[in-house]
Parts: structure tokens; C-alpha cells; sequence
């Protein structure tokens, strides 16, 4: 301590480090460690929603893409387009079976919606129903 109650910050010996430059506090490094660990899964959450905004005008999911499938309209077999795919895959199996019928279900409505596809023709799931829509693999020649 130097003379009134001031704190001398001393650097060890053999560090040098440039004039104007000293280490970071212990208090400093923990706030950066806890914004880091705040920030880390909400920039992976966004990230995943512009990733998710980018290609479902391909009919896909992040997920879809890297299986190599999409969403295909049923009446044609064309890729479903942006707006079609939103509707699919935000309103309709986001909204209304991920949060308002699970609600009142208990989850039942997910698990309904879902496994649909095993007893489904067409492998459709509830949700490809209301929406007019199939999974494919594969693209037109």
C-alpha cells in the first residue's frame, strides 16, 4: 500500500508489457466469464434462427439440410417456397402443435403430430397434412 490508502498495482518482474498496459483484474475476468456464458447460447440461438430463415426458401430446416431432405409441396412434388415453408414449419408445427396444443395436451399433441408419419401413406406427419406438404429426398433431374 502507498502512502493514503492507495494501492499500488505492481506487474510481476519479468513481465514487460507495453506502456498504458496492464492485467486484467480477477474482477474484470469473471464478468467477462459470466457474458460469456450468458451470450454464448443466445448468439447460438440466433445464429440458428438466421441460419433457419436462410433456407427454408430451399424448403429446409438446419436440420434438413444437413440430412439432405425437404419440405415438398403434396400436389406437386416441388420444393415448398419460403412462404409455404413458414407456414409449415413456424405457424402451424411451432404454434399451433409445438406451444398451443401441447399446452392443453401435455405434450400428447407432439407426440401424435410426430409419429403420424409411421401410420401415414405418404409419411405425413399432422402438420405436412394441414399444410399440404411431404419430406422429400432428392431433386428433379
Amino acid at each position: 500500500m502507498v502512502g493514503g490508502g492507495v494501492v499500488e498495482r505492481r506487474q510481476p518482474v519479468d513481465l514487460i508489457l507495453p506502456p498504458g498496459v496492464e492485467l486484467a483484474g480477477l474482477g474484470r475476468r469473471a464478468i467477462a466469464l459470466l457474458l460469456d456464458i450468458i451470450l454464448f447460447p443466445l448468439l447460438l440461438v440466433v445464429g440458428y434462427i438466421i441460419w433457419w430463415l436462410l433456407v427454408l426458401g430451399r424448403g429446409q430446416t438446419p436440420g434438413k439440410q444437413l440430412t439432405g431432405i425437404r419440405i415438398a409441396r403434396a400436389d406437386t412434388g416441388e420444393t415448398a417456397d419460403w412462404g409455404l415453408s413458414f407456414f409449415r414449419e413456424f405457424l402451424i408445427e411451432f404454434l399451433l402443435f409445438d406451444i398451443v396444443l401441447n399446452a392443453i395436451t401435455g405434450s400428447i399433441a407432439w407426440w401424435v403430430d410426430n409419429l403420424w408419419a409411421f401410420l401415414d401413406r405418404k409419411r405425413q406427419t399432422l402438420h405436412d397434412k394441414i399444410s399440404g406438404t411431404v419430406v422429400v429426398r432428392g431433386h428433379p433431374s
